[in-house]
């Protein structure tokens, strides 16, 4: 089995691109995706090719913060304060699909821009399956970027079937994406847990979570702040490291299952 351990949110603060950074190179974190709408996002995207990581999925930012664009260029995605909206008003409310595809491009083009190559597209609060329209723009990204999506779908269902629509519309994503289930944040136990429930049951798994170091400053503008510091503290764990690779479990970034495929094309 091939594992992904994907951490969220880079660029949200420096203390959270520090602790992935921490992640990726001392623990188990294969990837990371980036919030280029965050205030972090330019000083991390230097930070991470000092220490050799150079490529990160895009965080699409759609529901909290600011967009790219200018607000008069997304008027279906923003309030009257040039803000994003809530995810609940974001889900409730009928979006301009042009629109945000112009915003999304926008996220891309920050990413490309920073130096850093993208790896994969996954959403911020999941909004990539809101309606068939915003799915399908996302499968037309996936192909003109000749990247996997995050299989969202998957998170929802304890059978984490394939999802067959994407294979047949020719987008890679991972057979299951595991996340906390109704707990503050992932502990060794249910790592091991997700882990011993997905061997043999599917070829490629991706674990999303949201590490980092805590301070002043994230606990102003996220509600996750002090949890992500025991986050990073479980995917450093020793015995956590012991476990996975004492078993048939190849970590594997996105980066790398796309430099695969391209060599077999």
């Amino acid at each position: 089995m091939k594992l992904i351990i994907n951490a969220d949110d880079f660029g949200l603060t420096d203390g959270v691109n520090r602790g992935i950074l921490k992640g990726m190179q001392d623990g188990l974190l294969t990837d990371t995706s980036a919030i280029v709408c965050a205030p972090a996002f330019a000083s991390g995207a230097e930070l991470a090719l000092q220490n050799g990581v150079r490529e990160m999925g895009l965080h699409c930012l759609a529901t909290v913060g600011r967009p790219i664009l200018p607000a008069g260029q997304v008027r279906s995605l923003v309030g009257e304060n040039g803000a994003f909206y809530s995810r609940d008003v974001f889900m409730s409310r009928d979006i301009d699909v042009s629109e945000l595809e112009a915003e999304m491009e926008a996220q891309i083009g920050v990413l490309l821009r920073s130096g850093l190559a993208l790896s994969h597209l996954d959403t911020h609060h999941g909004f990539m399956y809101k309606t068939e329209a915003i799915k399908e723009m996302f499968v037309r990204l996936a192909h003109k970027y000749d990247v996997p999506l995050r299989n969202e779908q998957s998170r929802k269902t304890d059978e984490g079937p394939v999802n067959e629509e994407l294979r047949r519309l020719g987008v890679r994503a991972v057979e299951k994406l595991y996340f906390n289930r109704g707990i503050p944040c992932h502990t060794v136990e249910t790592v091991k847990a997700f882990l011993e429930e997905a061997q043999g049951r599917w070829d490629m798994v991706e674990i999303g979570c949201h590490p980092g170091y805590s301070d002043e400053e994230l606990r102003n503008i996220s509600p996750l702040n002090d949890d992500r510091e025991k986050e990073l503290a479980v995917f450093l764990d020793p015995s956590l490291r012991q476990y996975v690779e004492g078993r048939a479990i190849e970590r594997i970034s996105y980066s790398q299952w796309n430099k695969t495929r391209n060599r077999a094309s």
